[in-house]
C-alpha cells in the first residue's frame, strides 16, 4: 500500500477477513490510486501477468472481474470485493499513469447493476464487456428473488424489470 499511497501512509484500522488475512482499511480514493500504481508498475510485478494469464482463478467462470480481465485483453485488470466493491486497473493511452477506478454500490452487490457499471466505464474507454448470459435473463433471476421478498406481485415486478432492462440495453447499444 505505501508503495502506491506514500511512505508515511498509514491504515486507519486493520481487521481480519473471512480467511482470517489482515485487512487494511482505506478510502475509495486510496484503492483507486493503488489500481493505477498497479497499471504504472505492471511490467516490473508479478501481480498484473499472474492475473492476465490466469483470470480465471481470479473470479471464476463468468464472474464479472475474470469477463472485465478477459475483454480486456491484457491492458485491463479488475477485482470484485466485498459488498459491491469493483476495482479496475486500466492501461490505456488517454492516461499515461495508468488509470484506477473503484465502483461502490452502495446498496451492496447487486450483479446486475454492477455489469451496467463496468460497461458503460469500459465501452467509453474502447473497451467492449460481453454479458456472461442475456440481460432479460440476469434480471429475471433477480427479480425472482427479489419479488417474493419484497411482497409485491412477483409477475408485476419481474415485468417492469424487463421493461427497464430492455430500455437500458437499448440505451447501452446506441
Amino acid at each position: 500500500m505505501r508503495r502506491y499511497l506514500g511512505a508515511k501512509w498509514e491504515p486507519q484500522r486493520i481487521a481480519r477477513d473471512g480467511d482470517g488475512l489482515p485487512t487494511l482499511s482505506n478510502t475509495v480514493n486510496e484503492l483507486a490510486l493503488c489500481y493505477s500504481g498497479l497499471v504504472r508498475n505492471r511490467k516490473e510485478d508479478w501481480i498484473w501477468e499472474a492475473m492476465v494469464r490466469h483470470p480465471d482463478l481470479v473470479g471464476g467462470f463468468n464472474r464479472l472481474d475474470t469477463t472485465v480481465i478477459k475483454s480486456g485483453h491484457g491492458r485491463v485488470i479488475a477485482k470484485e470485493g466485498a459488498d459491491g466493491l469493483l476495482g479496475l486497473a486500466i492501461d490505456h493511452d488517454d492516461y499515461p499513469e495508468g488509470l484506477g477506478i473503484v465502483v461502490k454500490i452502495a446498496h451492496g452487490w447487486n450483479p446486475q447493476a454492477a455489469w451496467y457499471v463496468a460497461r458503460g466505464i469500459l465501452g467509453v474507454l474502447g473497451i467492449e464487456l460481453r454479458n456472461p448470459y442475456p440481460l432479460r435473463r440476469q434480471a429475471l433471476g433477480t427479480l425472482r428473488r427479489g419479488g417474493r421478498d419484497a411482497g409485491e406481485s412477483g409477475r408485476n415486478k419481474r415485468k417492469a424489470a424487463v421493461e427497464a432492462v430492455n430500455h437500458h440495453a437499448r440505451n447501452i447499444s446506441q
